[in-house]
């Protein structure tokens, strides 16, 4: 295999596997904010109001849930 098309193919791999990685890390990033979003449906579900949701959103993301 000429050492172009080596290269070539390797760095193929490792922009799949950065891509990868990238995904995983978003993931992650967004997880805690889609919990806390969670907790303020169900308040405002509950009959609370926006101000309450929002205050708990934020505490919700604070602490990391």
């Amino acid at each position: 295999m000429p050492l172009v098309a080596l290269f070539f193919r390797l760095s193929g791999d490792i922009m799949k596997e950065l891509v990868k990685d990238q995904i995983i890390m978003e993931t992650l990033l967004l997880a805690p904010m889609v919990a806390a979003a969670g907790y303020s449906a169900m308040y405002l579900l509950g009959g609370g109001g926006i101000v309450g949701a929002a205050v708990i959103f934020f505490i919700a993301k604070a602490m990391g849930k």
